[in-house]
């Protein structure tokens, strides 16, 4: 997976070389800072989510099973509940799409869930940093090819757009 990856952007990385040079030196140097910071960014955030992850599931490992235990108590209860409730005779509750609706609703979001800390990352931040130097570099030294930068960063999205696509056809 990380192999066909990693041969995606090589080849958009030779795209660039190759149609640079029939451009200009600024336009190379532009799409070349552009392309790099971007796939620093792009490992920069990988990272952090599977930092997060592997934590996550670290932390969580034993409350999830403690929950798991929790939930199976409880629908070895309601079977015992319907059960007697059959017997007797006596109608049971049965699942409501409206119910479930209503109380989901009624459910808060709270600030832990929105997932803020991933986006203050000091890896991804120093990423964006290197991205932003590298523009006001190029600006300084007057070598900074808007295009280039646009065609530079254009590679990412459209990588992993790719990338998505291939390896769903893959499976």
């Amino acid at each position: 997976m990380i192999k066909t990856l990693a041969l995606l952007y090589l080849v958009f990385w030779l795209i660039l070389l190759v149609l640079g040079s029939f451009v200009s030196l600024n336009f190379i140097l532009s799409s070349q800072v552009a392309f790099f910071s971007s796939l620093l960014i792009l490992f920069a955030t990988f990272k952090s989510y599977q930092r997060r992850v592997n934590a996550r599931m670290r932390d969580d490992k034993d409350e999830i099973l403690a929950m798991q235990k929790e939930l199976d108590d409880e629908e070895e209860e309601e079977w015992g509940e319907q059960d007697s409730q059959y017997k007797q005779g006596e109608d049971v509750k049965e699942f409501s799409l409206k119910n479930e609706k209503e109380r989901l609703k009624k459910q808060k979001i709270k600030l832990k869930d929105l997932n803020l800390t991933a986006a203050f990352v000091p890896y991804r931040l120093l990423a964006y940093a290197v991205l932003i130097l590298g523009f006001l570099v190029l600006k300084r030294k007057e070598m900074l090819d808007i295009a280039g930068i646009l065609i530079g960063l254009a590679p990412m999205p459209i990588g992993a757009f790719l990338f998505g696509v291939v390896s769903k056809n893959v499976k």
